[in-house]
């Protein structure tokens, strides 16, 4: 089904509800918007299906943003997908994460090649003597570095990768407390892209 215009509040019966009732503006997109229905699942089912079976969820991601590709543009899934690409990097908040995760992940890819990681881990190893150790440490490390939420996933995790493999945590383990701790501890400091 093809709609010319759709009211976009209005699409839900509670927004139409609080048009009616003048609590709500309608926004009108003038765009061809086709609803999809069930086929719109086909390309979750599709990266879950694939996950589970082969264990690999990036190749998993890749194929359902294809299917899904395929279903919007058909034949011109290419096109679509030079369009989107275009549209998702020149968006400043997508191009700030790019900026921040590559050369934040260039940096920390130096330290570790330096041996910086390593000489920090065995500082740290001389002052932690249990797994609670090893995980509260990363808690704190991820709390002093307060610059982005990103740039903490990704120097902590590498930085007490090897310390609480030495104490048998689990990577799961680590990366929870790395990213549950990630977000509040950088907004206690405030973000500079923000």
């Amino acid at each position: 089904m093809v709609l010319e215009k759709l009211t976009w509040a209005g699409a839900s019966p509670l927004g139409a509800r609080l048009i009616r009732r003048g609590l709500l503006e309608p926004v009108e997109v003038s765009a061809p918007w086709r609803t999809l229905g069930a086929v719109s699942l086909v390309p979750t089912l599709c990266v879950f299906v694939l996950a589970v079976a082969t264990r690999r969820p990036i190749e998993s991601l890749i194929a359902g943003s294809l299917v899904g590709l395929v279903i919007l543009h058909g034949t011109g899934f290419i096109d679509g997908f030079a369009q989107a690409s275009v549209r998702v990097t020149t968006d400043a908040d997508v191009a700030w994460v790019i900026l921040v995760c590559g050369f934040m992940g260039g940096l920390i890819g130096v330290l570790i090649r330096t041996g910086s990681t390593r000489a920090f881990t065995e500082a740290m190893g001389r002052r932690v003597r249990s797994a609670k150790g090893a995980l509260g440490a990363t808690w704190l490390l991820v709390i002093f570095l307060f610059v982005d939420d990103y740039l903490n996933s990704l120097a902590a995790g590498s930085a007490m990768r090897r310390l609480t493999d030495a104490y048998r945590v689990s990577r799961e383990k680590l990366a929870y407390v790395v990213d549950s701790t990630a977000a509040p501890g950088s907004n206690s400091g405030g973000n500079a892209h923000e």
